[in-house]
């Protein structure tokens, strides 16, 4: 019971979309019209509200397309110059990033452990050499202390000399000053050559400075390079790691291009590839753009395997961010021109797949089935129209010439 209604609700739900898709409701067929017309069961709006336009035979480029993809000229590789794991990185494919902006870190716990192992390390030398000229000051001290004692038993042992040729003092009050004067002397020798030895170890201790200087340097600059930032300002064109992924020096991490650089490049047939001009026609599907661009390279060799030269335009006025190397594209090229009837794009109501005009047959005014597509990059521009419309379709069936279609203004019957 259950799968009965099941599939009469299903058949239900399918009738209602038949119904609604086709316009079954709004029109009924005539019995004297031809098949896929219909006339108006509705009551048309007054002629102030539409305006016709006549089935237009026109003249359209023949194309002939090569596929490819968008490339870029220049495009640079981020890698760090450390090892180490991603820890934070918030680039999305088209971001546009200035120069000097950080694009990710590499985990920097180690790389400042060994900054504070070898900041400590400095610390400690130059404390020793501090301390080391400390002991030069004393010892220098020392000296001129000794200076002055010496200068002291100079003077006294003069003294003595004179008085003892007098016959003024003793013997031993003599002698007793030259040994002071000779305990002067080894003192001062003895100070001086401790402020040899103080100097000594403070050249000893200074010698290890600047090494321990340069480590704190080396130190620091490899934690400073944990912090990747942006060498251009571009675009990120690319991303091939991501955040927690594991790194080594020149693994690139994420591409950038400039931006205004990217190109359409495709191969075209030996055979077409000698005629082309300055320009190509160019598609994006997948991003809906097209235009014109110049040819900036054409390859000098014929690929000996497919027989056809890659041709590189560029691709200007369309540098939107979603866009990307690697991004589905084609190149065309005009090879002569046919004859394609072409109708506004408005004048085409459309109802889920189904495609209608509404077509005048002298007094009597119909609805008719028909078939259109767009036409393709830079087909458009070069055709003419009488109906003031800029946007037209190809009409592929329905419609010939001579037909009127109508425009609604302010809102038709759709």
């Amino acid at each position: 019971m259950k799968t009965l209604i099941t599939w009469l609700f299903a058949a239900l739900v399918m009738a209602w979309l038949i119904v609604h898709e086709t316009g079954m409701l709004e029109d009924r067929f005539g019995p004297e019209l031809a098949p896929g017309q219909r006339i108006l069961a509705k009551e048309l709006p007054a002629a102030s509200t539409v305006r016709w336009s006549p089935v237009q035979e026109v003249s359209a480029p023949k194309m002939a397309w090569a596929t490819g993809a968008l490339t870029a000229s220049r495009v640079v590789s981020i890698a760090p110059e450390v090892s180490g794991r991603i820890v934070s990185m918030a680039l999305e494919v088209g971001q546009s990033v200035a120069q000097g902006e950080l694009l990710f870190t590499v985990d920097a716990s180690s790389f400042q452990t060994a900054v504070n192992q070898a900041t400590a390390d400095l610390a400690v030398v130059q404390a020793k050499v501090k301390a080391g000229e400390a002991g030069v000051e004393v010892a220098k001290a020392s000296v001129k202390g000794a200076e002055v004692a010496l200068e002291f038993a100079q003077t006294e042992a003069d003294r003595q000399e004179q008085l003892f040729a007098k016959k003024a003092t003793t013997d031993q009050a003599l002698t007793a000053a030259k040994a002071t004067l000779a305990g002067a002397k080894a003192g001062l020798t003895q100070a001086r050559a401790h402020v040899l030895v103080a100097q000594a170890e403070v050249a000893a201790a200074s010698s290890h400075l600047a090494p321990a200087k340069e480590q704190v340097a080396l130190q620091q600059l490899a934690l400073d390079r944990t912090a990747v930032r942006s060498p251009i300002a571009g675009l990120v064109s690319a991303r091939m790691q991501e955040q927690g992924s594991l790194v080594g020096p020149g693994q690139a991490v994420v591409t950038l291009r400039a931006p205004g650089d990217l190109r359409v490049s495709a191969d075209f047939a030996e055979g077409l590839a000698m005629e082309l001009g300055d320009e190509l026609l160019w598609e994006l599907p997948g991003a809906g753009l097209s235009g014109r661009g110049p040819v900036v390279e054409l390859a000098s060799a014929v690929d000996s395997r497919t027989r056809t030269r890659a041709v590189h335009v560029a691709l200007e006025g369309a540098d939107v961010p979603n866009l990307k190397p690697g991004q589905f594209a084609r190149l065309g090229l005009a090879t002569g021109s046919a004859k394609a009837l072409a109708i506004p794009s408005s004048a085409v109501h459309r109802r889920g797949q189904v495609q209608s005009v509404y077509l005048r047959r002298g007094e009597r005014i119909v609805k008719q089935h028909v078939r259109t597509v767009a036409f393709g990059a830079g087909e458009g521009a070069a055709l003419p129209g009488d109906s003031g419309e800029q946007d037209v379709v190809r009409v592929l069936s329905g419609l010939s010439v001579g037909d009127e279609v109508q425009i609604p203004e302010g809102g038709g019957p759709r």
